[in-house]
């Protein structure tokens, strides 16, 4: 499948603003691999250069150079990347350098842009997408930014946008740097597509249900959705994706921790250990067999920064400080548990026997299972569907330990003194009455509450409710598949 860049209407607008305005602009955008950074920033660049209503800031096709889009080489060192650099000069401003020339180091390369800049009449864009492969992942180049920001561009009616996916990088040493503090006047996390938004991109060409099957398998992230043969089946695209001969997705994800991390190792023990459950803190340390320092919270926080995990303010026997963590990451929830223990058998080519005989069986129950995270991560998208995000206050899972235990996946917190408790179902048949005593028993359970404090129930039910449970008028909201969109 493929279309055009859709539900980023906001981001694009933000961009268009920050261009349209009468000073020099420095944007920070940044985001986990195959999201669609540099989609959006392509996009934007169009625009810049077709509109007809801003002639004076109108890039004309004859003259590229207002817009220099700069993308660095992954894994090379300096030398590398300012070769790179020549040479992508050379091709946006023809004759800009001699035809072997190239830059000995950043002084130089900024020396010219500096130079080149003082020479246009209208304001000039430049890009330096995968900018944490550009700095051979250091904070150097952020400290020279810093002097050439302060002393040439920011007063050279300059938009210089930094784009980045190893989100670690981007936030700790870019946005949090001591060097460029102060002077962001627009930073972007670009974010998954929303259900609504993935509806657009399939076009209405199949139903909602199996949309939304694809979301719980591959998230929101444009690239993997792109890949889907509308003219295949849910089962053929998982077939033909993981498990065929040379399978597109077979090591995809090696692919994604082997850029974002340079250590790798101690982050899918994380990751392992977090299959299928919540841990908290110390649940995490002794799977590591590290203590529950810094050194474990730094794990966590990059695997956070690059969506991979989530933490939750959970309430655990009362405790609201108690915090847990969910792998957020539908794409590796998928692939760590059908195609990582497989991946030899797959590999030698015995992929998709493996997948009729036996993942074809595995897979309708685990969907349900992944139904429930896939809710969970898109909390804030789902209340606002359901029509009560504006009075959420916080959100995420219940737990209480013992005889008397209780898991409750989704509670949010409202400020009009309600709670909302959510059942989450996806099964191959409506949902019966029978749901109806399981949950009232976690309700129970819950803690006691002020008595000004309302219980609101929520059923989600992706494949709908049976003509019973509709009659049973037992939960306060019902939604389906169709809600979600």
């Amino acid at each position: 499948m493929r279309t055009k860049i859709v539900g980023r209407e906001s981001e694009l607008a933000s961009l268009r603003t920050r261009f349209e305005s009468s000073k020099s602009e420095l944007v920070v955008i940044y985001g986990r691999r195959r999201v669609g950074k540099s989609a959006i920033i392509h996009q934007f660049l169009q625009s810049i250069n077709s509109s007809p209503k801003s002639t004076a800031l109108v890039v004309a096709k004859s003259n590229r150079a207002r817009t220099l889009a700069f993308e660095a080489l992954e894994g090379q060192g300096t030398p590398d990347q300012l070769a790179h650099f020549s040479g992508r000069l050379k091709q946006q401003i023809p004759h800009a350098l001699p035809k072997n020339a190239r830059f000995e180091s950043w002084d130089e390369a900024f020396d010219f842009l500096t130079l080149h800049i003082s020479q246009q009449d209208a304001k000039t864009v430049i890009v330096f997408d995968e900018f944490q492969w550009m700095a051979a992942g250091q904070s150097k180049l952020v400290a020279l930014l810093k002097y050439y920001w302060d002393n040439h561009w920011k007063n050279q009616k300059v938009m210089l946008i930094l784009c980045g996916s190893i989100a670690s990088f981007m936030v700790k040493k870019v946005l949090r740097s001591k060097a460029l503090y102060g002077r962001f006047s627009l930073q972007m996390q670009i974010r998954k597509l929303t259900a609504s938004a993935a509806l657009e991109m399939f076009r209405g060409k199949i139903p909602k249900l199996e949309i939304l099957k694809y979301l719980i398998v591959f998230g929101g992230v444009p690239k993997y959705l792109e890949e889907i043969d509308l003219k295949r089946s849910f089962e053929q695209n998982l077939e033909e994706l993981f498990f065929s001969d040379n399978a597109l997705y077979l090591d995809e994800f090696a692919k994604i921790f082997d850029v974002h991390f340079k250590a790798p190792r101690t982050y899918l023990k994380i990751i392992q250990a977090l299959n299928n459950r919540t841990l908290g803190l110390e649940d995490i340390s002794k799977a590591l067999k590290m203590r529950s320092s810094g050194g474990v919270r730094a794990y966590l926080e990059n695997l956070e920064l690059s969506e991979f995990i989530r933490p939750y303010h959970t309430f655990l026997n009362g405790d609201s400080r108690y915090v847990r963590y969910k792998l957020s990451d539908e794409f590796t929830n998928f692939y760590r548990h059908f195609v990582a223990p497989n991946r030899g058998i797959i590999a030698n080519g015995g992929g998709r026997h493996l997948f009729r005989n036996k993942i074809l069986k595995q897979l309708q129950p685990w969907l349900g299972f992944a139904f429930e995270s896939y809710i969970i991560n898109n909390a804030l998208y789902v209340a606002e569907r359901l029509g009560f995000a504006d009075k959420v206050e916080s959100f995420g899972p219940y737990y209480r330990k013992g005889e008397s235990g209780i898991q409750v996946d989704l509670i949010y917190y409202r400020s009009d003194d309600t709670i909302s408790v959510c059942e989450m179902k996806l099964q191959s048949t409506p949902i019966s009455t029978e749901v109806i005593p399981a949950f009232e028993a976690k309700l129970k359970r819950l803690p006691p509450l002020k008595k000004s404090v309302r219980i609101h129930k929520v059923l989600i039910a992706a494949n709908g409710i049976s003509e019973a449970l509709r009659v049973a008028d037992y939960f306060d909201t019902v939604a389906t598949a169709d809600a979600l969109f």
